[in-house]
């Protein structure tokens, strides 16, 4: 099986070089050997395929029949050729890298780094906004999304869960009392992060929707933890920002057995054929740092 593809190939070189001298440089191959694989196919197919003169050389009716059905195949054992010989060569090229501003303050920073430092023919402009850009008006090459995403125009894999918790200082607690229920909220002071519409309503299981209010209210995680800490009211924040503070008692969780389900984390891309090197190179890289658990997801 494996001598007759060798031999078809050889055949639509054969066809689309005009010779078998050429042929064979084509293949790198020698003249001989390329003969013989136009004789088997002859062999096989018990009639002549080829008119050879010492000048000119032609197809029959049953070659050109021949050459329309395994031309293509020439072509993709080019483009396979072509493949395997880009995988030894170094990605190189811009990388454009979207994420929403909250994983600034993951280690995914410190993964982008690195990435750069073990890839330095791929430059990195790594972009955060809280407003999702248009794929088709201003590609990025790479996404990061939390929870759902209506870009079903990309291609999306989940890295991993995503989890947020609701927490208040123990000074605050101790002042105002802690929340046995979410509808308790509604006479607490929250800690509003308006990145996205509908901030200001929390939701909790099951189905349950809390229209919160707050004098404190940002676009950013970071002020949202600055105002939580110094007890200005109850805030809700991702894991991965808030584990610090939990563990050493600056901050306590409240409404623990009312938090939804985690979301997922995911990395997202154009679809195509065949993902450019850097693209291969980079998504390779963070899903091991994600599944070897280096970015501590589990405290997310």
């Amino acid at each position: 099986m494996l001598s007759d593809v060798c031999a078809y190939v050889a055949f639509a070189a054969v066809v689309e070089e005009g010779s078998l001298a050429a042929a064979a440089r084509r293949l790198k191959t020698s003249k001989t050997a390329v003969s013989r694989y136009i004789g088997r196919l002859e062999a096989l197919a018990g009639v002549k395929l080829v008119n050879r003169t010492s000048r000119a050389m032609s197809l029959t009716g049953s070659g050109a029949e021949l050459y329309e059905s395994c031309g293509a195949m020439l072509q993709t054992v080019s483009e396979i050729e072509r493949m395997m010989r880009g995988l030894s060569v170094a990605p190189g090229g811009l990388l454009r890298i979207f994420a929403p501003p909250v994983l600034q303050a993951s280690n995914l920073p410190a993964l982008i780094a690195q990435f750069a430092v073990d890839n330095p023919d791929i430059r990195i402009d790594f972009k955060t906004s809280n407003q999702v850009p248009d794929p088709r008006r201003s590609p990025f090459d790479i996404y990061f999304f939390i929870g759902a995403t209506a870009l079903a125009e990309l291609q999306q894999v989940k890295l991993a869960r995503y989890r947020s918790v609701t927490c208040a200082s123990p000074s605050y607690l101790t002042k105002h009392g802690s929340p046995r229920t979410p509808e308790e909220l509604v006479n607490h002071e929250c800690i509003l992060q308006t990145q996205r519409p509908g901030a200001e309503i929390w939701t909790f299981k099951p189905d349950r929707e809390i229209h919160v209010r707050g004098r404190i209210d940002s676009d950013n995680a970071s002020t949202a933890l600055a105002a939580v800490s110094q007890g200005l009211g109850i805030a809700r924040l991702p894991m991965f920002i808030v584990s610090d503070h939990l563990a050493s008692g600056r901050l306590v969780r409240v409404l623990d057995e009312h938090m939804p389900e985690e979301q997922n984390i995911i990395i997202a891309y154009q679809s195509v054929r065949r993902l450019p090197g850097k693209f291969r190179a980079f998504i390779d890289f963070i899903r091991k740092e994600f599944y070897d658990d280096k970015m501590n997801w589990r405290q997310f």
